[in-house]
């Protein structure tokens, strides 16, 4: 009996261990291949993948759309106080439609317009905001004498369109504190300006596309910013003007944007003027690290100055003080004479009065930089550069 006993305890012991040593085996088998489902739009379909040890790629960020850039990048390298644009104070928010826009114009209030042709739209409050979304479509914005503080912006950057937008129009303009960030204007041909006046203005991250002025200005500005911008004037679209004009701007900074001129009149990517002659003079205008299209640069007083309109006198005071011209590429075919034209040496007072021109970049066909003119004896003009005309690139320049 204690034999059989014995033996039945050793079976037992025996099957113990023979379990054990399955178990474990299995445990120290790799695991099976993890299965990858592909939805086909038909069945799901599952194959058996490698085992990797290393893990998932991070999903990759969202292409740059030009949002990120600021004020602040703007403004980096620029020698004199510009006075950036005071943001409204915002103290509610509400959603409108074409029909309800109307009533919601009030002093603190933020719009988010919904998708949908809200015509013209003219604003002369203080402290809003106007959000621009997919879908939205404005005709002529207009901003009354009386408007302070208002803040026009898209999001997603340049989504929307507006035709065409103009700020009020006299030397005496009260409008103050404009800011217009990631806007779409385009006036699809149909010719139109785009005039910005008053004081503390800044347009930066749009894109701006006109048949006569993209963006111009007759009755003074002061404290304004165009920055990392498209600005594109083509004539072909009836109108007959240049691509930037503006009268008697005073701070006035133009950097990292692409100026634009084509079509049938040439006339200038930019142009600057003091004037009209015995007030309102020009003063402190930086145009660095921008690319310049199509046709010439005219910094000089006011349009009707100079020997070749049979005027010698008529800019005696107009008063053109200092402008920075630094960092630009210039792609000029066979259009004008004088890439960078600053008036005739003869009536010197048409000139700026200080002036620097320096690391330009120019690509053309026809008389380089100041041709036929010459710089004054006290400008700084160096390491500007001349090469045979070509055409810029497609990926010359983009947003930042």
């Amino acid at each position: 009996m204690r034999i059989k006993s014995l033996l039945r305890q050793w079976r037992t012991l025996f099957g113990l261990l023979l379990v054990s040593s399955i178990w474990a085996a299995a445990s120290a088998a790799p695991n099976p291949p993890p299965l990858l489902c592909v939805d086909d739009d038909a069945d799901l379909e599952c194959v058996e993948t490698p085992e990797t040890s290393q893990p998932p790629p991070a999903p990759q960020p969202p292409p740059s759309t030009g949002g990120d850039y600021d004020l602040s990048d703007a403004l980096a390298g620029v020698p004199f106080t510009v006075n950036t644009p005071v943001l409204p104070n915002i103290s509610e928010e509400v959603t409108v439609t074409p029909s309800t826009i109307a009533a919601n114009k009030v002093n603190g209030r933020r719009l988010i317009l919904q998708p949908g042709n809200y015509g013209n739209q003219s604003f002369g409050t203080q402290d809003q905001e106007i959000v621009i979304q997919p879908g939205v479509e404005i005709g002529t914005l207009s901003i009354d004498r009386t408007a302070r503080r208002l803040h026009f912006r898209a999001t997603p950057v340049r989504s929307g369109r507006i035709r065409t937008i103009t700020t009020g129009g006299s030397n005496n303009n009260g409008i103050t504190d404009l800011f217009f960030e990631g806007l779409y204007v385009n006036d699809n041909g149909s010719p139109s300006a785009n005039n910005f006046h008053g004081a503390r203005i800044a347009i930066i991250n749009s894109h701006i596309i006109a048949s006569e002025y993209a963006v111009g200005g007759f009755h003074g500005v002061t404290d304004f910013i165009l920055a990392n911008s498209h600005a594109h004037t083509d004539s072909n679209g009836g109108g007959n003007e240049s691509n930037m004009r503006s009268h008697s701007p005073v701070r006035y900074v133009v950097v990292d944007s692409r100026l634009q001129k084509s079509g049938l009149s040439k006339k200038h990517t930019l142009r600057i003027h003091a004037g009209p002659p015995g007030d309102r003079p020009a003063d402190d205008i930086y145009i660095a690290r921008n690319q310049l299209d199509g046709s010439r640069v005219a910094i000089r007083g006011t349009g009707t100055c100079g020997a070749e309109n049979g005027q010698p006198d008529a800019c005696e005071t107009a008063g053109l003080g200092t402008v920075w011209f630094d960092n630009n590429v210039i792609y000029q075919p066979g259009f004008n004479n004088a890439s960078l034209y600053t008036g005739s040496p003869a009536h010197d007072t048409d000139r700026p009065q200080m002036m620097y021109v320096r690391n330009n970049s120019l690509y053309t066909d026809r008389a380089p930089y100041f041709s036929p003119s010459t710089p004054r004896s006290n400008w700084e003009v160096s390491n500007n550069s001349v090469a045979p005309y070509q055409p810029p690139p497609p990926d010359s320049w983009d947003f930042r």
